[in-house]
C-alpha cells in the first residue's frame, strides 16, 4: 500500500485494510479543466459473498457554507469518477459477478454543527458525510472487532500489525483518554 499524502488519508487507508479491503491511495480518475489530475483520495475493494464491495472515501477540511459543501462533495463522487474506480477494481480483481455495492463517504477532518443537515442533503446522491468524530468511533469499533477475532487464550490482547502505524498511534491516544 502506498503512503497516504496526509495523516487522514493514511488513517483511512489503514482502517480499510483492517476491514479487509484492498486499498489504493490517490487513484487517478481524470484531469482538470486546466490540466492537473483528479484523484480519488482512498479507495478500497473486497469480495464478500460473491459480491464486490467498493469503498470510496474522500477526505478534507471544508470551511464553506453547507450548500457549497454539498456541491463540492457531490462533484467528488460524480458518475465519471465512480466508473473509473469501478473499472479499476473490476480489472484488478478480475471480478466477473454482477453485484457491486459502491459506498461513497466524505470524511471532514474537523467537526461541524450542521453535519446532520449536510448528510440529509447528500443522501439522495448516496453519499455519507462524516466528521472526524464519526471516523474515530468507527475505527474504535473496527479495532475492537479485530482484537476479538485475533485474541487467543495465550494472547488475550493481540497487537495490531506493525505496518498499521497510524492505527497503532490511534490506539495509544484513545487509551490515554
Amino acid at each position: 500500500m502506498p503512503w497516504g499524502r496526509t495523516w487522514s488519508e493514511e488513517l483511512v487507508a489503514e482502517w480499510l485494510e483492517l476491514e479487509g479491503f484492498l486499498v489504493t491511495i490517490g487513484l487517478k480518475v481524470g484531469t482538470g479543466k486546466g490540466g492537473g489530475r483528479k484523484e480519488a483520495d482512498v479507495v478500497g475493494a473486497r469480495i464478500r459473498n460473491s459480491n464486490l464491495e467498493i469503498m470510496h472515501v474522500e477526505i478534507g477540511a471544508l470551511y464553506e457554507s453547507s450548500g457549497n459543501i454539498v456541491k463540492i462533495v457531490t462533484q467528488k463522487f460524480d458518475s465519471s469518477r465512480v466508473d473509473v474506480v469501478k473499472n479499476y477494481f473490476l480489472q484488478l480483481l478480475g471480478f466477473k459477478g454482477h453485484q457491486i455495492k459502491y459506498n461513497k463517504l466524505y470524511v471532514l477532518t474537523t467537526s461541524r454543527k450542521d453535519k446532520k443537515s449536510i448528510n440529509n442533503m447528500l443522501a439522495p446522491n448516496g453519499v455519507k458525510f462524516w466528521d472526524i468524530d464519526d471516523l474515530i468511533e468507527k475505527i474504535k469499533q473496527s479495532i475492537d472487532a479485530w482484537v476479538q477475532v485475533h485474541k487467543t487464550p495465550q494472547n488475550p490482547f493481540p497487537a495490531l500489525p506493525e505496518s498499521y502505524w497510524m492505527l497503532q498511534l490511534f490506539r495509544v491516544l484513545i487509551a490515554e483518554r
